[in-house]
């Protein structure tokens, strides 16, 4: 299937993360084989117990679902960190490519760096553009404001979600421990 380095050190990172099985009874993903959801399991056509999940298929999960999905091999060409920490956080649930939108559009000193860009979650040639631009501009500065925006969101999305409902509290302190 063709996954590079770049996927290999990030699934290395959040396998370190999600590690083995869980069936967590607050957990509304339900019973998980690393970080991989019964029903991701199934839509890739999985049928057996969650806990024998064998990895490659997880893998296969993860690459297509998470780093595919979001272009992560264009973000990693710029910047891999980014490229991680999109990854990662999209596993965990969360809009890290819609999030990379806007900082990069909070960032621009309104446009006069690079173009604004439509915050559709779509990591394309155009958000490519002003990442690469962000670099140029800004360097490595520019690429640690990034990651700091991206864990701020992240931030927020997990306080929110436990005051909103308090079975999150189980894992909310694992999450900024773990994740931010």
């Amino acid at each position: 299937m063709g996954k590079n380095h770049f996927f290999q050190e990030a699934l290395t990172q959040t396998l370190g993360i999600e590690k083995g099985f869980s069936d967590h009874r607050n957990d509304p993903g339900g019973k998980t084989m690393f970080g991989i959801t019964e029903h991701s399991a199934r839509k890739y056509g999985y049928l057996g117990e969650m806990k024998d999940l064998p990895l490659a298929i997880a893998a296969d999960i993860y690459y297509q679902d998470y780093w595919l999905k979001n272009n992560l091999d264009l973000v990693a060409d710029v910047n891999k960190e980014l490229a991680f920490e999109i990854f990662d956080t999209a596993v965990n649930g969360g809009q890290p490519s819609l999030w990379l939108q806007e900082g990069l559009n909070l960032f621009n000193r309104r446009g006069k760096d690079w173009p604004d860009l439509l915050e559709d979650g779509d990591i394309g040639r155009i958000t490519i553009g002003a990442l690469r631009g962000a670099l140029v501009r800004r360097g490595s500065d520019g690429m640690r404001v990034l990651l700091k925006y991206l864990n701020a969101k992240q931030g927020v999305r997990y306080a929110y979600l436990a005051r909103r409902n308090e079975k999150f509290e189980d894992f909310v302190y694992g999450w900024f421990l773990k994740r931010i």
